[in-house]
């Protein structure tokens, strides 16, 4: 199974929650999930707010301390199994093909101008050149 996969680590999430439930006889806080889990704690607390709005976790404010009760395991069946592609990878390789087809797009124009320039001077040059030969005949 992908470790990287939001299926893993909700189960794995819930797990936690289950065993420091039963570890420390109240439901468990977000830093005693992360420590269960070895993930970061901003990590968990990601994952039981996604999993909270399946209706898989409710996090209830006790005092001051946030508690995680877990409320309906059911939908983690639904969640992939397998990992999520890294999005920002094939933006940025997107990007570099847009703006290599760009720079491609200007070295043609540039060149295009070079001769359009060339062309120009050549025609004035022969302009003048006939001008004055007439002034001189």
């Amino acid at each position: 199974m992908d470790r990287n996969s939001p299926y893993y680590k909700a189960h794995l999430v819930v797990a936690a929650a289950r065993i420091a439930d039963h570890k420390f006889g109240v439901p468990p806080t977000v830093s005693q999930i992360s420590e269960v889990t070895g993930y970061s704690a901003e990590e968990v607390q990601n994952i039981c707010n996604n999993l909270g709005r399946m209706g898989v976790l409710k996090n209830v404010l006790a005092g001051d301390v946030e508690r995680i009760y877990i409320k309906d395991p059911a939908p983690l069946e639904d969640l992939p199994k397998a990992a999520q592609g890294n999005d920002m990878e094939a933006e940025v390789e997107k990007f570099a093909k847009k703006q290599a087809e760009r720079m491609a797009n200007i070295s043609v124009q540039a060149k295009d101008e070079k001769q359009r320039k060339k062309d120009l001077f050549a025609a004035l040059e022969k302009e003048l050149k006939g001008k004055v030969g007439e002034s001189k005949s």
